[in-house]
């Protein structure tokens, strides 16, 4: 069984993408239905967040990957930027 996405969720619950993440992530004022309409939904389609993007903030890693695959020089087609604290 291939992992619901937002977007299957928002659609399945009837609500936006974004009402999606703000339940999910416990942000903003939402109404008590809409936040158990939602979470019932994720169960049931079986969501799970990706663990790279949940995990980078919490780490405080910074790091951006930049890709480009039409430039001319191969030594600027992936750039890594690390951001230090």
């Amino acid at each position: 069984m291939p992992i619901a996405s937002r977007k299957e969720v928002a659609d399945a619950a009837g609500v936006s993408e974004a009402t999606v993440s703000r339940v999910l992530n416990n942000v903003g004022p939402l109404k008590e239905s809409t936040k158990l309409k939602v979470l019932e939904v994720a169960q049931r389609l079986g969501y799970t967040p990706a663990r790279l993007p949940a995990a980078l903030p919490a780490s405080g890693a910074g790091i951006w990957a930049w890709s480009c695959p039409i430039c001319p020089k191969p030594a600027y087609s992936l750039r890594i930027i690390s951001r230090k604290s």
